[in-house]
Order: structure tokens, then sequence, then C-alpha cells
């Protein structure tokens, strides 16, 4: 991965990468506490290929930000966000907002809205150009305003987004990372060996058939539980308009299960 200097007043100057390569950008707008505010850019082996802000330095408060880096085609990669304090980069402490795509494409605009708390995580797989894609030239404009696009690209190699994925691989990757973040803090702060989840399709499978069993009965007041199952079974239901008929992410969903009911023993805690 190379990383390509950009300009700072709002346009970007898109540089040629290599044959096999296309640019992937980021534009960030710190909140108020930018300090807490840091990403990674994970590569096809797990790999941190880029970060920022730098070891040792913090985003500076309130401030427009704009990277971009060369990637493979063809290659999955993982964009992570996170933030130390857990009230994400909206709306606590500010206004911050984010932007992501591929060239010239804009694929996921956060326009000043909670899309994470502790962390944000978007997986794509960089697509193939298209017959009218141009990977370099003069640049376009590239403001960091909360209208526009929302999200949706006519590429057929359009990269997913997380706030939009009801249910495929990139939602599976932010489930195990929500999980396993809570392992690693938890773990450790019990003194205990970190021990990573390891993602079963299997258990994903049974878990995802009877969630969608659960929607022949959506309007019910109480989530059912599955029967003739030992182990202990946590469910979450949204439905209605605004907050109420929004898409948590998976964060949000632990959080409940998880720090809003920590010290609450079994059965208690099976919701």
């Amino acid at each position: 991965v190379e990383e390509v200097n950009t300009l700072t007043d709002g346009h970007r100057a898109l540089k040629q990468c290599g044959q096999h390569q296309r640019v992937f950008f980021v534009s960030l707008l710190t909140d108020n506490r930018a300090y807490e505010t840091s990403f990674k850019l994970i590569g096809p082996n797990d790999d941190i290929i880029a970060l920022a802000p730098a070891n040792g330095q913090t985003f500076q408060a309130n401030t427009q930000y704009s990277f971009q880096y060369c990637v493979n085609i063809g290659y999955n990669y993982r964009w992570r966000l996170e933030d130390s304090a857990g009230d994400g980069l909206c709306c606590q402490n500010g206004k911050g907002t984010y932007r992501y795509g591929i060239d010239d494409n804009v694929k996921f605009r956060s326009n000043q809205e909670k899309t994470f708390t502790t962390v944000g995580v978007h997986t794509f797989k960089v697509p193939k150009r298209s017959s009218n894609s141009n990977s370099g030239g003069s640049g376009s404009s590239g403001s960091s305003g909360g209208s526009g696009s929302n999200g949706s690209s006519s590429n057929s190699g359009a990269i997913a987004s997380s706030k939009n994925d009801d249910g495929g691989v990139e939602r599976d990757d932010a489930w195990l990372l929500a999980h396993n973040v809570r392992r690693k803090k938890y773990h450790e702060q019990w003194g205990k060996t970190y021990v990573p989840l390891k993602w079963s399709p299997m258990l994903a499978n049974q878990a995802r058939q009877w969630a969608n069993k659960l929607l022949d009965h959506c309007d019910a007041v109480h989530v059912p539980h599955e029967s003739g199952i030992s182990e202990g079974e946590n469910m979450a239901k949204n439905i209605g308009s605004g907050d109420n008929g929004e898409l948590k992410t998976t964060d949000q969903i632990l959080n409940k299960w998880v720090e809003m009911e920590m010290g609450d023993g079994y059965p208690a805690m099976r919701t």
C-alpha cells in the first residue's frame, strides 16, 4: 500500500496508482475531542498497513483531514475507526463526520450521524475499474459537506457500507470485532489471558434462521426465546420509526448485552 499526498483546501488531487491498484480515500472532520479518535487500514492478511494519527500524535479538534492510499484491486480491506472514550465521532462532543470511497466515487457518508461508539468498521473489496473509471487526473471536488450523495453508486463494483449492511460478510465481521474488543478489554481487566472468539458460519446460520422466523411475529411485544437449547440467548428487536426503526450497529447492541447488564447473572441477563 502506498499513501498518496493530498491537498488540504477541500480538493483531492488523485495521483496515478499502479496498474492493478485504485485510490482509497478518507475525508475526516474531527469533533471537539479529536484526541480520542484514530483509525487503521487493515490489509488482506490482517496486517495494519496504515494508521492515523502517527504513534505519539493526536488529531486536532474540529479539523478536516484527508488521506489517500493505493490499494490492490481484488483484495479485501478493513477501515477501522476508533474512539477511546466510546462516544463516537458524533454527536455528543461536536459534529464530527467522515466519508470514504474509491477514486472519485464516494461510497459512504456518515452525514454527522452517530454511526459507531467505540469501534466502527467498514469492510470493502477493491473493485475492478469500470470502462469510464479514471484513477488519476486533475482531481475533483472533495468538500466535506453533509449533503449530496447518500453513499449509493452505479459502479457495479461498489463497496458495501457497514451502516446499511443487513447481514452479509461485513456485518459478520463487525459482530466478531465488537465481541472481541470487549473480550480483550475485560480479560485483561480481570487478569486473564485474552482468548478471541472465532467466527462460526454454522452457529451464525443457526442464529439467522431463528431470527428470520421471529420476523413472522415482528409486531409482538416480547421476543420469544428458542426452546430446547441450553445456552443463554440474547435477543434484540427494533421496530417503529426514528431511533426505534433504525438498524443499530453491532457495538450499540453489544453495549446493551454487556456493559448495561454487567453484574447480572444467568438467567437474569438472558434478554
